[in-house]
């Protein structure tokens, strides 16, 4: 396996655990459960774990694939820039929970504020773990880019 291979295997979890996060926040809300909001807050601070594999994985990923013919190098530095910025922002989801796995296991008295918090930070994550998704993608499938236009339709009409 080479850090090409290893950066497409780890890369959907900064997106995906989030996702989790955020749904197992809410059943916290639902049924009132601090021990299932600790839960949430674990699963954001794998999530930003995740994530520095993920950003260390795909700098390397870069070097593998910047000489190869295909390459357009605008849109790995796309990816690049927006995976920088999911970065900074999944690395300060994962340690205001540890602040609010904290303060809901010691003080209860702002445990509601940190969840509060904590979900809409993973709201707004969501957004920029979508884009960095679509911009690295767009890097090796061309079909997914807003520039392309198709001339002729992929198959033709089945009878």
């Amino acid at each position: 396996m080479n850090a090409a291979h290893f950066h497409l295997m780890v890369n959907h979890f900064p997106v995906i655990l989030p996702v989790a996060g955020l749904l197992v926040m809410i059943f916290g809300f639902i049924f009132r459960s601090d021990l299932v909001k600790q839960v949430a807050y674990f699963i954001f601070i794998f999530s930003a774990i995740a994530t520095f594999v993920a950003i260390e994985s795909g700098g390397k990923a870069a070097g593998m694939i910047k000489d190869l013919p295909w390459t357009e190098h605008a849109f790995v530095k796309h990816h690049a820039a927006t995976a920088k910025l999911f970065a900074w922002m999944s690395y300060g989801l994962g340690t205001w929970s540890v602040i609010g796995a904290w303060v809901n296991y010691k003080d209860k008295k702002y445990e509601e504020v940190f969840s509060v918090v904590a979900t809409l930070f993973a709201a707004v994550l969501l957004f920029f773990g979508s884009r960095t998704a679509t911009t690295g993608g767009e890097i090796r499938h061309k079909e997914i880019r807003k520039d392309i236009t198709v001339s002729q339709p992929v198959m033709d009409t089945v009878e």
